[in-house]
């Protein structure tokens, strides 16, 4: 049972994913930035389903959302895997599917989403644009940083609310025992 609802949601999560992804488009009004809601599918995929999906919904998610839109940008799509591996490690601490939720649990979701978030996109992405494509390392700083504020936000604000809900949800019928 825990095998189907596993692979279920990680096929879900990482439809939702792309299709938030390619038709929720809100501009930040400043180099090419827009809100990624996405990662709150992300977010909330992992730390119900762990880290292994997690990892799926980031790295097949993000690669396709990046097709869709015309450009591979490997650094975006690596530091997607990252982030939901990371967030997924909180997946048996927060208990989402299997009816253990407490909702002061969401601290460590948060703690996790910001760990993630910090790493994929104050290391991961200038690091890897600095690397792959020869950008300056300071040259992309500015940009991943809005970019990685506007993920984390998502994935702790939406994320968390859908988390939340999931968990309350579940606490008198758990999906999985």
């Amino acid at each position: 049972m825990r095998q189907k609802v596993l692979i279920i949601g990680t096929i879900l999560a990482t439809a939702l994913f792309v299709l938030i992804g390619r038709f929720t488009n809100v501009p930040l009004g400043f180099g090419g930035q827009r809100i990624a809601f996405e990662f709150a599918i992300l977010g909330f995929a992992a730390a119900a389903l762990g880290p292994l999906p997690g990892i799926c919904v980031g790295l097949i998610g993000m690669f396709i959302l990046n097709y869709l839109l015309g450009r591979l940008w490997w650094s975006e799509i690596i530091a997607a895997m990252f982030m939901g591996c990371i967030i997924g490690l909180c997946e048996r601490r927060l208990a989402l599917i299997s009816g253990g939720f407490e909702n002061r649990r969401l601290f460590n979701y948060a703690g996790f989403a910001a760990l993630a978030g910090l790493f994929c996109y104050v290391l991961v992405c200038p690091t890897m644009d600095a690397y792959v494509y020869d950008f300056g390392f300071g040259e992309t700083m500015l940009y991943w940083l809005c970019y990685g504020a506007s993920a984390l936000l998502c994935a702790i604000l939406p994320g968390g609310l859908l988390c939340y809900s999931l968990g309350n949800l579940c606490k008198d019928k758990p999906l999985v025992k």
